[in-house]
Parts: C-alpha cells; structure tokens; sequence
C-alpha cells in the first residue's frame, strides 16, 4: 500500500517537473540589463506612425484601417470613412509600444504551437517613410498571463502581457469619435430651434448678451442660451445606428421633434436634428453626416419650454455696492440715502423724518432687487396696464444706482392669489411675482428704522436723569467724574452710572409697532413708568419712555421724544434703571 501511494506521488511529480520544463523551454532566461519592451522590438516613435491597420481571425471583428490626416488628424478610412476619437488611437498606438518583454523564444519549431500561423490579431503600423511594420498577436500561454507576440518575418517569438491582445481587439465603433456636432461657443452669433409643434424661437447674440428675436422681441437669458450651446457641445454619441440616412421615417429624422440651427461666424451653418426616443437615448442625426446616432435623452428636457425658458426674466439687475438711493412709494412714501461717515458707509431714513436706518435690512432689499425674477411672464403688451393696476400702481420701488443713466423702477400692481402683477423698467412685459418677495422689499418705515433706541456717544452726556414711580435721580458730570444731585447729595460710583450709560448706548428694539403715535393711555406712555433723561453738552436732550408691559410680561412698550414710533423693549432693559439708590453712591 505505502509503495503504491510512494508510486503515485512520484508520477505527480514527474508531471509538474514535466510542465515547468515544458514551460521553460519555451522561454529564456530574462535578458541582463535594463528590461526591454516591444517598443525596442518595433524600433519605432509614436510621432512616425502615419497609419495603422487592424484585421482579426474572427470573422465577428471587421479590418479596420485608420490614418493621419495632413492636419494631424485621425481618420477611419475603413469599413466605413468616419472621424476617428483621437485619444483612442493615441492609446492604441501606445499599447503595443509601451508592453513589457518577459521573455523570448529565439528559434520556435512550430508558429502553430503558438496560435501564429493564423493570429487572432495582425497589426501594420505605415510609418512617415512609408515603410510598413507588422506585429501578430497569438495565443496566450497556458497560465493565462501572457501571449505570444512576432514582429513581421523576424524569427523571434516574444512573450508580452495577455491583455495586448484585448487592448488590440476593436469594433470599429471603439473607435469612432462619439463628439455629435463640432461647435465653437465664441463663434456662434445666431440659433434657431424649430419644431412642428411650436413656433420657431430664433436669438441672436449681441456683443455678449443674447436676445429672442422671434416670435417676439425679448433680452434672453443669456447663462441659459449659453448652458444649452454647451450642452449640444458635449453631447456624445451613444451609438451608433446607421449609416444610412435614405429612408429617416423609422427614426422620426424625417420630420424631427427638434431641430437646432447654429448659424457660425462667416456664413456656415451647423444642424442637429432629434427625432424618435428609443429606451434612455433619442435619435439624432447632423445635416452634414449621414450617420444616425443614440444620444442622451436629456437633451430634449433643455429644450422644453421653449421660448418661455429662454427668456430673461430679470425684473432688475444691478451692483448692489453703487445704490445710491432707494424711494419706496405707497400710502406712505419713504425714502432712503446712502451717506457716509468719515470712512463708514450707512443708510439713513430721510423721509418722513430724518432717522438712521437699520443697515442689516436695507442690505436684504438692495440684495433681493439687484437680481430680482419674476415666476411667470403673464403678457407682452404693456399698452394697457390698467387691467393689472399698473396704470396707477399702488407700490413703486425706485433705485437710483450710480453710474446708470436713470433710476430702476419697479412697479406692483393688483394682486393674483399669492402674487401680483409687475413690471419694470429693466424688462418690459408683465410678470408675477411672489407677494412674500414683495413684502419683504416694499417694507414699512418700523422696520427700516434702526433697532438703536437712542444714538448717542455717552462721553458727550453732561446730565441724567431717571424718573421713577418711586423716586427721580439725577446725575451731573463734574470734570471726569459723576456726582449725585437728587434726591441727595453724593459722590456717584461713576462705574455704575457709566454702565447705565453704556447699555443705553447699545439697547436695541425687539421691534417698531407703529409709525405715527396719537397721545393715548394704550401704551401707557402718556404717564411713563420710568423716564431717562440724557442732557449733552451742547444742550441738546434725548429722552427714553418705558410703558406698560405686554401680556407676556417679558417686554415693555416704549418711545424715545421723537414720539414718532412706539417700540418694544425686553424687560431685561429695565434692570439698570430700576438700581437702589445705594448702589448708585461710590
């Protein structure tokens, strides 16, 4: 028993020795020196091929034959003429030339021991000279990892790696250039799409802006026009159909669902024409080619909407930074101007009382207005705006902008559900647009208004006074340093009364109520709570008002001496007046 499995294991072994002596018979030992590749072999640069042929012993792969062009382009010339993808021949061209040699058989016996009497692929590269270079691929040896490679009639059999043989196997289809229409965007100055559906939209471009010429006169959107032209750009084939263009009724070509006319700089005009839709591809087609071609459906999608998704529906455009002014005109008319402090920039309410307006928000309008849209053109006759109450609009928001000839005017008139009727000066034509958006640029003097109740520098203040329900305090400025006047007489602590200074130098309102205020019990301002009066050096006084409280107890109606507009408070306010008196003496 032990000398049959002793006799087993020999042959097993006898066997692998066999193969392994097999396999290296077939191959020499590596070569010394630096490793060599079929490039050496061909002796050849890239730059020196002019044509290459490809023909295969499998009847399912055509002779494919491409060359270079006098401009240096790659052209397929056979099975059929046609552009060729220039980085796919350039990746051909390299495969070959750029494989690794492991090994090479100096003198085989038999070329059809290697799969060489009939090679599944044979190669001629046609060099500048018109010297011509042939390297056949056979098959791959036993373990799959390399395959067996001869140049022309040279004796020598090499041994590169099996995928050459994938790299070199190609439809003609692998390598056809997938760009559908050629197109320089600089160069195009009309386009015209035209469908049997809807009328023909034709745009012109204009220095570098774009406008609908037909059906009706309109500025475009240019980043939209612009996006499109990019997209037929770099449309690619998927594939390829036919090349047989004599009968286009079975591709809906005959009489296209689109056709897109790019009118080029010095009379030449480029057509894309797409027809039926088949699975996630529609057909296409150039005029100048007869080949029929897949391409992504999503190219219909662009072109829906069509002019209505084309056209500019800006209602204003400008640069924010160079607004100058902006009237706000409805029953209450206000006005806003930029000034200038020293170096600082702010904006001031001058109308209906001079008063310095809330930065933060005036920026949010000027933000909205600079790149304002409309979210449906509703008509291009503005001949009669009485129907929109436009005739006399009941808001009308004027821009002036520094540099432009007149101001931007923007006009709202009745409302359609949640929008109303506009129209601007920048766009002619009659939009809607959303009545959030106009509540929040058409906004009240009370929210413009800046939330500082009183604006001051607390260094100027010579006199305070706080007049409570249980007792009035008053302060004066002596050199540097505060004393007590009423109800006794004291030094002051003067970091407490300068913190009380302080925080009224940066109180700010929660909110305005209301912009005109009749003498009245409701606020309870007509008999203020406390009342805080500052007197200047100058002479001049500001006076703070605190009220009642709100129902929710956490805030208090109040109103600076303007007696223009009633604010609120939070209570937390209320703290630094409400010190005892001890607290106030150093």
């Amino acid at each position: 028993m032990k000398f049959r499995n002793t006799l087993i294991l020999l042959i097993v072994v006898i066997i692998l020795f066999g193969l392994v002596y097999f396999l290296e018979l077939r191959k020499p030992d590596k070569p010394e020196g630096k490793s060599r590749n079929l490039g050496e072999i061909l002796a050849v640069e890239q730059d020196e091929i002019k044509g290459i042929e490809l023909s295969y012993s499998d009847p399912n792969y055509q002779t494919i034959v491409c060359s270079k062009s006098s401009e240096g382009k790659w052209m397929i010339e056979k099975p059929l003429q046609a552009k060729a993808d220039q980085r796919e021949i350039q990746r051909l061209i390299s495969n070959p030339l750029e494989k690794l040699i492991q090994n090479t058989i100096e003198s085989p016996e038999n070329l059809s021991e290697y799969g060489l009497d009939n090679p599944r692929v044979n190669i001629k590269f046609t060099l500048t000279n018109n010297e011509s270079i042939n390297i056949m691929l056979g098959d791959t040896v036993p373990t799959g990892n390399y395959a067996y490679v001869k140049k022309g009639s040279q004796p020598e059999i090499h041994l590169s790696p099996a995928n050459i043989v994938d790299d070199m196997t190609k439809f003609v289809s692998d390598l056809r250039d997938r760009t559908v229409i050629e197109i320089t965007p600089a160069d195009i100055q009309r386009i015209k799409f035209i469908s049997p559906r809807k009328q023909d939209i034709e745009c012109e471009k204009i220095d570098t802006e774009w406008y609908i010429k037909k059906p009706f006169k309109a500025k475009a959107d240019s980043g939209k026009i612009d996006g499109i032209i990019s997209a037929i750009r770099n449309l690619e084939i998927k594939s390829f159909v036919s090349e047989d263009d004599s009968d286009l009724s079975e591709y809906s070509l005959n009489m296209p669902k689109m056709e897109i006319q790019i009118y080029i700089k010095e009379g030449v005009t480029k057509s894309l024409m797409l027809g039926e839709k088949k699975f996630d591809g529609v057909y296409a087609k150039t005029k100048e080619n007869k080949s029929v071609y897949l391409v992504d459906a999503d190219i219909l999608k662009q072109l829906e909407n069509i002019p209505e998704y084309l056209r500019d529906k800006t209602l204003l455009s400008f640069d924010i930074k160079a607004a100058e002014k902006i009237n706000i005109i409805k029953n209450d008319p206000l006005t806003l101007e930029k000034k200038m402090d020293g170096g600082d920039e702010y904006w001031e309410l001058t109308r209906p009382i001079i008063t310095k307006a809330d930065k933060k928000i005036v920026e949010e309008i000027l933000l909205t207005l600079s790149d304002l849209e409309s979210e449906e053109l509703v008509s291009d006759d503005t001949d009669d705006l009485s129907e929109y109450g436009l005739e006399n609009p009941g808001i009308q928001i004027v821009v002036s902008v520094a540099g432009l000839g007149e101001d931007m005017v923007l006009s709202i008139g009745d409302k359609r559900g949640d929008s109303a009727y506009i129209t601007s000066s920048y766009s002619k034509g009659i939009y809607l647009l959303d009545m959030e958006v106009i509540d929040n640029i058409a906004r009240d003097f009370v929210d413009l208004q800046d939330k500082q109740v009183i604006s001051f520098n607390r260094d100027d203040v010579k006199r305070l006074k706080i007049k409570r329900q249980d007792m009035t305090i008053v302060c004066i400025k002596q050199e540097r340093d505060w004393r007590i006047i009423e109800p006794i007489k004291e030094k002051a602590n003067n970091y407490k009364i300068i913190d009380i200074l302080r925080e009224m130098e940066e109180m700010k309102a929660t909110r305005f109520l209301v912009s005109s205020v009749p003498k009245s019990s409701v606020y309870g301002l007509d008999n203020p709570a406390i009342e805080v009066k500052l007197i200047f050096e100058d002479g001049t006084t500001k006076v703070l008002l605190i009220g009642k409280e709100l129902e929710n107890r956490e805030s208090v109606y109040a109103m600076t001496d303007s007696g223009f507009s009633v604010f609120v408070l939070d209570t937390d306010n209320l703290k630094i007046f409400m010190q005892d008196l001890d607290e106030l003496i150093e």
